[in-house]
């Protein structure tokens, strides 16, 4: 709940939803108990989900893969 409570109070200058994220993304790792790990896609022009943002899982990990075709 604190995590919740954290992520709608703080005011945001973000000017669009990468930097909305960034900012989200910092407060759920900040909670890695209730939230071990966080990943965030964004839907491209080409219908693909592209990784905004994750916390708690590394970089190129097989369970966070940069691109996702939901075709396929």
């Amino acid at each position: 709940m604190a995590t919740l409570r954290e992520l709608g109070s703080e005011p945001t200058s973000a000017v669009d939803a990468r930097a909305y994220l960034r900012s989200a993304t910092r407060h759920l790792a900040a909670n890695n108990r209730s939230l071990p790990f966080t990943i965030t896609y964004l839907f491209d022009e080409d219908g693909n989900a592209r990784l905004a943002s994750a916390s708690g899982i590394t970089a190129g990990h097989v369970a966070a893969p940069e691109v996702i075709d939901p075709r396929e």
